[in-house]
């Protein structure tokens, strides 16, 4: 692999002196012009990182062509995925990449102003950006298109674009209905608000713009080499979970999952069997007939699971199925914003259901009123949580349907207690990954419950 095209430097970035192609790639972007830029963005192929996989010069192209003379470009780096850790790993280690990746974004879109949306609980991230962001603008590095930092409120749906569109002008991150392509920020909204074409905004992954600026200092051809065909260049992996290594690892698109599990996590923990993997909570489960699956769009929609933002939760022998769809629909059901009933009842009911499951309560029925309730939960939603919920629980049901049917049996008990990999912060030395110790304790209504939440106990801290 080309190291130049690397994101993540194998010492962190500590002061601009640390980077000396720094402003670089931006020059570059304004030799060649918008078009130009946007050009070599295509001849690279690069695709979002953030989960859907757009391809990025499409989006940018479009927004350049729209009449509005106002225009705006939104960074996010807002990750709240379940088992991820890419962005946050980026900002700490190269935030200089990220910002004049912006930058070129900005410019090649004709931007009015750009801003990174993250989360109000990112202080790090959020440090090393401003001091990143005050050296290159002192420097003359970025051009003239301000870059702003906005922070939201530490929920899910703050990674959702029409949400971080929302949090950026101050609001709670609840869904819009039209995407930001048609209306973006700081355009009027409303119930009645049905049709676009005011401030169109270009929202990007933080990894997929640090991309953006390595193609334009090194080139496209290059960045093509790396990876799949489909979906070349780089990616920036979490694994956690049951394994003997979790980290964060950058490999070429295209890797294998096994040769991700295996030489790098170093196998499964303490010898046990893999049973699957979740690519966050978007995508039905990975199991063990695809561990040889490549990690690019393509293959891993392919394998019935997803590219995802990179993010990989690993699970042993011991983890029961049933254990796992009650963790990660409680955590959806918990991030539903409310705005849609079929959503917020739905992932709620669903989740109900799984509960009588874990604590050994439930018949037959509760199976069937699981499935009616994924048949309804994404009807009318204005973002992809329900539809989140009914892939990911559909999946684990058909794959693992022996462990439901366990759950029915006289004397049923799970074998261990899981945790939901929410994710504070990585100790890269120690390998070491923190969850949220406070997450078990919210509620769907965003409270916080100091003693007790669903069949769990918790003592007060």
């Amino acid at each position: 692999m080309n190291p130049a095209y690397r994101l993540l430097p194998d010492v962190p970035m500590l002061a601009l002196r640390d980077c000396p192609e720094a402003g670089k790639a931006f020059a570059k972007a304004q030799e060649l012009g918008p078009e130009g830029t946007i050009a070599q963005v295509r001849a690279a192929n690069l695709r979002g990182r953030g989960g859907a996989g757009f391809p990025t010069a499409t989006k940018w192209e479009n927004i350049r062509a729209e009449a509005c003379p106002i225009k705006y470009l939104v960074c996010n780096a807002a990750e709240g995925e379940p088992g991820t850790f890419k962005d946050r790993s980026l900002i700490r280690a190269n935030p200089y990449v990220l910002l004049e990746g912006v930058a070129i974004a900005a410019f090649a879109i004709g931007a009015k102003a750009a801003y990174i949306g993250m989360k109000e609980t990112f202080k790090r991230e959020y440090a090393r950006l401003e001091s990143a962001l005050q050296e290159m603008t002192d420097g003359g590095l970025l051009g003239e298109i301000p870059i702003h930092l906005a922070v939201g409120a530490d929920e899910y749906l703050l990674g959702e674009e029409k949400g971080l569109l929302e949090a950026i002008e101050g609001n709670f991150p609840f869904p819009r209905i039209l995407p930001p392509y048609l209306h973006g920020l700081f355009a009027p909204q409303g119930m009645f608000v049905t049709e676009g074409g005011e401030n169109p905004t270009s929202v990007n992954n933080a990894e997929t713009l640090s991309h953006a600026a390595r193609i334009l200092l090194h080139g496209p051809e290059g960045f093509r080499e790396i990876g799949s065909a489909a979906h070349p260049g780089t990616g920036i992996f979490t694994l956690v979970g049951d394994v003997e290594r979790p980290g964060v690892y950058e490999l070429p698109t295209g890797t294998s999952f096994r040769t991700l599990l295996e030489q790098h996590g170093g196998g499964m923990k303490d010898g046990r069997a893999f049973k699957m993997m979740l690519s966050g909570v978007s995508s039905g489960a990975l199991t063990a007939d695809h561990l040889d699956v490549a990690m690019d769009l393509p293959s891993m929609k392919a394998a019935g699971s997803g590219f995802g933002s990179g993010g990989y939760i690993v699970y042993d022998e011991t983890a029961d199925a049933v254990a796992i769809a009650n963790l990660y629909s409680r955590f959806l059901a918990n991030e539903s914003c409310g705005q849609c009933p079929s959503c917020k009842t739905g992932t709620a009911y669903v989740t109900k259901h799984l509960e009588r499951l874990v604590t050994g309560k439930a018949t037959a029925h509760d199976l069937d009123e699981i499935d009616h309730a994924l048949n309804r939960v994404a009807s009318g939603n204005r973002c992809y949580l329900p539809v989140a919920e009914r892939t990911l629980i559909a999946s684990l049901l058909a794959d693992f349907t022996s462990d439901f049917y366990a759950a029915l049996q006289p004397g049923y008990a799970l074998a261990r207690q899981l945790e939901l990999p929410k994710l504070l912060d990585f100790d890269p030395e120690t390998r070491h990954f923190t969850f949220d110790p406070k997450y078990p304790l919210k509620r769907p209504d965003g409270s916080y419950n100091p003693l007790e939440v669903g069949p769990y106990h918790f003592a007060a801290t």
